[in-house]
């Protein structure tokens, strides 16, 4: 397993991060010494690191056509042109039904507050929030090794009760319903939280989850590269179809209207300039997006593609993040908008994007190690809680509410404990 997940290897985080295996770090020294490392920064952020890398999807030796059925909706051609400027790639999709964000003001100013932290605790991060801001998760570290899931509302920190080891809640609802996993025994379980209480999910051991709406659809996968969704939190879970050419996929979110996002492991068409000198296409992640009734389509490419591929990790409200990074470039974002078939390349950052809200607003960390904030065209830096150590990860934006106004994540202090923050903005 690669920790650093400012590598090559954490381009994609869209064929996660590895097949399952039981916690072997201890996390207080990685997330001294390793300033970040993939395990505590975006598999634990995003629900644990219980899934799939692209190269072991890749790998996997089962069968995993999907039979086409007769209406399958048509896959979404590549773009033929997009910059890595900022500018927008166009292809025919059919129109995503989605409601209408409500126009807000970008905010002008934030202020960063340090999350209380449970028995006296220091470090601790955040790991999902709902779409309001107002129900925060993550986990602290109480002793070497050891994880506590948290939840923050109304200015307190509550303790919750998730069995077994590298416990995180991944993502959560606007009614404060939330999913996620733990290693327990041999192997991963997926988890539903629900007022105070996790209970586990239907489909046994070795599935992991990733994604819930308010519907409480919830979207995951098992240990084989196989993308699944469960109909409700009591149903058994049923994959996901995947196009004929691709040897495995992995589902990352769900949007309101059943919309699921994620990624396949297939070609790119040689038509979409790689930084592969093959014409006639690379093995490679490619991003998708499975409609309500479980048609899929790929999302179109931005112009120029990394040679391990691009990916889609969240959705909200039709707007899709995702990452891309071409040899020799700087890390970039993507966001499709569902609506219009539109792919955008949004540089500036320092690693991928960690979500979007409703407006399709983004947050993550910059080159100079500073959080930021993309909404539309404008930028706003978010202040450092502590000194400001440039050119690190030190600080790392995480979530961002529909309004704008609540982002969370986590901050180095001067002794290098990691300490979970919200800002304020308005």
């Amino acid at each position: 397993m690669d920790l650093n997940e400012y590598n090559a290897g954490d381009l994609l985080r869209t064929l996660p991060d590895e097949p399952p295996r039981p916690p072997s770090i201890d996390v207080a020294r990685a997330m001294r010494d390793g300033r970040r490392r993939r395990r505590l920064r975006r598999r634990a952020l995003a629900g644990g690191v219980l899934v799939l890398t692209l190269a072991a999807v890749a790998a996997v030796p089962v069968a995993l056509a999907a039979t086409r059925s007769p209406d399958r909706r048509p896959e979404l051609a590549p773009a033929a042109s997009g910059s890595s400027g900022g500018t927008s790639a166009t292809a025919k999709a059919p129109p995503t039904v989605r409601a209408t964000a409500r126009a807000i003001a970008v905010p002008t100013s934030c202020k960063a507050e340090k999350l209380p932290i449970p028995d006296n605790v220091t470090m601790a991060l955040v790991t999902a929030a709902d779409p309001t801001g107002s129900i925060i998760f993550g986990r602290s570290y109480p002793k070497g090794g050891d994880q506590q899931v948290l939840v923050w509302q109304d200015g307190r920190a509550t303790k919750v009760a998730v069995p077994g080891a590298d416990q995180a809640i991944s993502a959560v609802n606007a009614a404060g319903v939330g999913v996620g996993n733990s290693w327990v025994d041999s192997g991963p379980v997926a988890w539903l939280y629900r007022d105070g209480k996790v209970t586990k999910l239907p489909g046994g051991d070795g599935v992991t989850v990733a994604g819930i709406n308010a519907a409480e659809v919830i979207v995951g996968n098992n240990g084989t590269g196989r993308p699944l969704i469960w109909s409700s939190p009591t149903a058994e879970p049923r994959p996901l179809a995947l196009p004929d050419d691709a040897t495995g996929g992995i589902a990352s979110a769900i949007d309101e209207d059943g919309t699921v996002i994620g990624s396949i492991y297939t070609t790119i068409p040689g038509g979409v300039q790689t930084t592969s000198s093959d014409p006639r296409g690379v093995r490679a992640g490619v991003a998708y997006a499975w409609a309500p009734d479980g048609t899929g389509r790929r999302l179109p490419a931005p112009a120029v593609v990394s040679g391990t591929g691009y990916g889609a990790f969240t959705i909200r409200n039709g707007w899709v993040i995702g990452v891309n990074r071409p040899a020799g470039a700087p890390v970039s974002g993507l966001r499709w908008d569902l609506a219009t078939g539109t792919v955008e390349t949004v540089p500036g950052f320092a690693t991928r994007p960690d979500t979007a809200n409703a407006s399709g607003w983004m947050v993550g960390t910059d080159p100079q190690g500073h959080g930021l904030m993309v909404a539309g065209d404008k930028r706003m830096q978010l202040p450092d809680p502590f000194q400001h150590k440039p050119s690190t990860t030190s600080l790392l934006a995480v979530t961002i509410s529909d309004d704008g106004r609540t982002i969370a994540g986590q901050a180095d202090d001067p002794s290098d404990t990691i300490r979970a923050i919200v800002w304020r903005c308005h």
